[in-house]
């Protein structure tokens, strides 16, 4: 079982997380979702967003960027 000071850390790390998330266009936070935690392929997310499988990589691509970014970020880091 994970110490209080680890589940505590873990829950921080969510919050930064989903206030990322909530930075993002919808399409682009919809895409990462779809992909990251619903296991969607990149067709699949296309055709639900209604736009093309190019469109979702690059969704996806700018919203990693963004999400490693910010945690970077609220952690004190720099990230390139």
């Amino acid at each position: 079982a994970p110490s209080s000071e680890q589940t505590v850390i873990g829950r921080q790390q969510l919050t930064m997380l989903e206030r990322a998330l909530a930075e993002l266009p919808p399409n682009r936070r919809a895409a990462l979702v779809l992909y990251r935690f619903d296991n969607l392929s990149h067709a699949e997310i296309a055709e639900r967003l209604g736009v093309s499988v190019s469109m979702v990589e690059k969704h996806i691509r700018i919203a990693l960027d963004h999400c490693r970014t910010r945690l970077a970020q609220m952690n004190g880091e720099t990230h390139d």
